[in-house]
């Protein structure tokens, strides 16, 4: 079973929504965990000695440290206070309240301009969530904060990698950068950019050799791995933006999709909801086992759960590959209505000015189909095909036809109709999984992918996979 290509657009949304969104919840929260700078030692605490660092009078706090930050807490092994300066030097830190918790091998807060500066092994927790890196910066008084080097986030559904991670809580805006990778726990959701921005207005930008991978893995009885409803969309920006009742998914710069069923590219991709359309121009085409479909803009749209329509204009070309006789039929016209059913392309109704070079059914004496005479039939109003098992087996013109016949290999083999397009090398490649870059601290992610390494296969009818990938 292959992805539905009326849920094409479904599983767009779905892949693209989880890549970013839902990063902002953590970070905002967190950053309030340090935006307090009045200090209190707490006692009792082993000792405290006057002494100097580089020529500065400090004050050193050693033993069972605990500074209170307002309605914070921080402890650490032991902590030095500037004298002279507004600084507090920590080691080995955890700053706490209600469940929220800071830690580090080492702070330097300047409770003066409201930086705080942490590094080794910093982490980062609220509630369920989340988020390490080797470094990090807060700026307490204009609420940013910034993770640098291996930056990981997690909650209890999504798992996300980078190697700079930007957070504005004024503007409720957050920005990955660096060889973003990202999957869900539950549903079998995977991405890669170059970097991602999103707000908590509803917009999402994937931004560089940005790929999402939709799927629903499952195991046959037979224990056979089998992957089912996949798609993967490929673009070097992908941008979603999102309202109460609206969903809009664009994708730019050479944008390609890939099912079992449809590959599809276009210089722009565009997806609405609810309506569930998606729409790809200028320059489209679209690949349904053996039939190419050519136009400037082509409009999917939901009909049912098992049937989906397919406009496209201006001047369309289908290309249909007859495997069996090793010739192309080939049809063009001002516009057209392809109909599919239960992912299978059944039907082309083509508008005016249609043009149709088929070869007719025929078989040699041993009973074997052959190819050897083909049929150019014109009609200025236009025509409807019926398609069974990838093969034409009917043809109703809607005016009277002009028609002639050809003969002979060199003929046949030869014979092109103008706008003619075959070129299924340029459809995007079945792309394998990304691999995470960073040693796990989540063992459940780690199982399920595993879990999921050994289902996601190659289905049948995919493109050759030795295409080198968009996105190494």
């Amino acid at each position: 079973m292959g992805c539905a290509i009326n849920n094409v657009w479904a599983r767009i949304k779905a892949a693209a929504k989880i890549a970013g969104i839902m990063v902002l919840g953590l970070f905002c929260v967190t950053l309030e965990s340090v935006s307090q700078t009045n200090v209190t030692i707490l006692e009792p605490t082993e000792r405290i000695l006057a002494t100097e660092i580089d020529g500065e009078a400090v004050r050193k706090i050693a033993g069972n440290v605990r500074l209170e930050l307002d309605e914070r807490v921080l402890a650490c092994d032991s902590a030095f206070q500037y004298l002279d300066q507004p600084l507090i030097l920590a080691y080995n830190l955890e700053i706490t309240r209600d469940g929220e918790s800071i830690q580090a091998e080492r702070l330097w807060l300047n409770t003066e301009t409201e930086v705080a500066t942490l590094s080794g092994a910093v982490q980062v927790r609220y509630q369920n969530t989340d988020v390490h890196s080797d470094s990090a910066v807060f700026y307490l008084d204009t609420d940013q904060a910034q993770f640098y080097r291996r930056v990981q986030w997690a909650d209890s559904t999504t798992y996300v990698e980078a190697d700079e991670a930007f957070v504005d809580q004024e503007k409720a805006q957050t920005q990955l950068k660096g060889s973003i990778y990202g999957e869900t726990l539950q549903k079998d959701q995977f991405f890669v950019a170059d970097s991602m921005f999103g707000d908590t207005l509803g917009t999402l930008q994937l931004l560089g050799r940005s790929t999402v991978w939709s799927f629903d893995a499952e195991e046959e009885q037979n224990g056979e791995p089998v992957t089912i409803d996949t798609m993967i969309l490929f673009a070097q920006r992908i941008d979603l933006n999102e309202t109460d009742t609206t969903q809009r998914l664009q994708a730019t710069g050479a944008p390609r999709l890939w099912s079992p069923d449809l590959r599809a590219l276009a210089d722009t991709i565009n997806g609405y909801d609810p309506d569930g359309t998606l729409d790809l121009y200028p320059n489209a085409k679209l690949w349904s086992d053996q039939a190419q479909l050519t136009a400037n803009r082509f409009t999917l749209r939901e009909q049912s759960d098992s049937i989906a329509i397919l406009t496209g204009l201006p001047r369309t070309f289908i290309t249909l590959e007859d495997t069996v006789i090793q010739r192309f039929q080939q049809v063009v016209g001002d516009s057209l209505v392809a109909t599919f059913i239960s992912n299978e392309l059944r039907g082309l109704s083509l508008h005016r000015n249609t043009e149709i070079f088929f070869f007719p059914e025929q078989e040699n004496e041993q009973g074997e189909p052959q190819g050897n005479q083909a049929i150019k039939m014109q009609s200025a109003l236009g025509a409807d095909l019926v398609l069974q098992n990838n093969e034409l087996t009917g043809i109703t013109a809607r005016s009277a036809v002009q028609g002639e016949i050809y003969e002979g290999d060199e003929v046949l083999n030869g014979f092109r109709l103008e706008g003619y397009d075959w070129s299924p090398e340029q459809a995007l490649p079945f792309l394998p999984l990304p691999k995470k870059r960073f040693d796990s601290l989540y063992p459940m992610f780690d199982q399920r992918r595993t879990q999921i390494d050994s289902l996601f296969v190659i289905p049948v009818g995919a493109f050759d996979s030795s295409t080198p990938p968009l996105n190494p």
